[in-house]
């Protein structure tokens, strides 16, 4: 118990010093800069850890993924009611402008994803269920695209919103790079764009875990187990880790001599290439284990401030307000059952049990690798999560390539 009080009373201690800080930060003159760094890198480590310890003291919150979303929120709304100084926003908006934080992330969480589904799990499992999940995907884009158009008065800008930022593979390697890619084609501003797809990905991944915990009570029969297919996850030498560096530092350079030679915007030319690695198997297991340990370490030590740092940002508390609504909550649940419903009828002509190919469809609505994870637990079939990995990885990848591909046609 005495490590535990400890790291409460420094958790706490924190706490006041950052409240006291942001008190007199304005009585600072404007020379004093490390002040407001001080208060920056304060007010990011304590909202970051205040919000992962919710999620781990309540275990619900955590397993919804809401954890995560709230820490993009959160600083979004301080924002908005101005308790955070709009001269600590402006140096961060700054900073992740001058850095092109926002890309890099979208690098390494990018490699990270596709990385997670090697090529013997794509020819073992993809095979199997590629119909149930192409089928339904495509019902989806339908029906997301007719209660579009009967919900919102701009169809396809809802498309993009609504629709696509669903089955983009979550948000940090879906709808992230996903906003960044069609504001850089649009001409729009980037921070909008995140903010309405949030509430859009937020309510299809919650209804997406209640579907599965109602097909979980159904027949269960194994489709492949893990003793089947491996995800790689192994031990990682220095010379992997600095290869997968080198790559990620490769993709960024690719992506910016792209956009220089071409009118083609570099997020957009840095999903293909990452698209293209996944599909012919150019990541070595080397890379692939090197890449694992780098966004596996991004996601376990870095995932919460960095997801601050954006809603401070680039969020804009007004625009995900406003995303709140019946509207939005009917498409995402409409976009959901279609996933299940489809794959659950397509499996008579792929082999597979129902349950199954809806369990696996249903994972193209989840966020990212922990939804796919999540959604099979709340199923109680965890026996199918290489087949839900391959689903939200690979399907949110096609997805992203398709869009952007698509909305840079309609710009040029």
């Amino acid at each position: 118990m005495l490590p535990l009080k400890l790291d409460s009373a420094r958790f706490l201690l924190a706490c006041s010093a950052t409240i006291v800080v942001l008190l007199l930060i304005d009585r600072f003159s404007p020379e004093a800069q490390w002040i407001l760094l001080l208060a920056i890198l304060s007010v990011v480590w304590l909202g970051a850890n205040a919000i992962r310890r919710l999620g781990r003291a309540v275990p619900l919150l955590h397993a919804s993924g809401l954890d995560v979303i709230a820490c993009i929120l959160l600083p979004s709304w301080l924002v908005a009611e101005e308790w955070l100084p709009e001269s600590m926003t402006q140096v961060v908006r700054t900073i992740v402008s001058s850095t092109d934080l926002l890309v890099w992330l979208v690098i390494v969480f990018m490699l990270g994803g596709v990385a997670s589904v090697d090529r013997s799990t794509i020819l073992k499992v993809g095979s199997r269920v590629a119909l149930p999940v192409i089928g339904a995907s495509l019902a989806a884009i339908v029906m997301g695209a007719i209660i579009s158009a009967v919900f919102f008065p701009v169809m396809p800008d809802a498309i993009q919103v609504h629709v696509l930022s669903i089955m983009a593979g979550g948000i940090a390697s879906g709808a992230l790079p996903l906003s960044i890619g069609l504001a850089q084609q649009a001409g729009q501003d980037q921070g909008e764009l995140l903010a309405r797809m949030l509430p859009s990905v937020i309510m299809a991944n919650l209804v997406g875990f209640l579907i599965a915990g109602i097909l979980g009570m159904a027949n269960r029969r194994q489709l492949v187990t893990f003793s089947q297919v491996s995800l790689g996850y192994q031990f990682t030498k220095p010379a992997e880790l600095l290869m997968s560096m080198i790559l990620v530092i490769v993709l960024y350079v690719f992506g910016l001599l792209v956009e220089l030679w071409t009118p083609i915007p570099r997020v957009m030319a840095i999903v293909f290439a990452v698209f293209l690695l996944a599909m012919t198997g150019s990541l070595n297991d080397s890379v692939r284990r090197g890449t694992l340990q780098i966004s596996g370490f991004v996601n376990r030590h870095l995932l919460f401030p960095l997801m601050w740092i954006i809603g401070m940002a680039v969020v804009q508390w007004v625009h995900v307000l406003a995303g709140f609504s019946i509207e939005v909550l009917g498409t995402a649940v409409a976009i959901m059952v279609t996933l299940a419903g489809v794959g659950w009828a397509l499996t008579r002509l792929s082999g597979i049990e129902p349950v199954d190919g809806a369990l696996v469809a249903l994972a193209r609505g989840v966020m990212g690798g922990t939804g796919a994870l999540l959604l099979v637990k709340s199923a109680d079939r965890v026996d199918l999560l290489p087949c839900a990995i391959l689903s939200v990885r690979i399907g949110g990848a096609i997805t992203l390539v398709l869009a952007l591909n698509l909305q840079a046609l309609l710009t040029f």
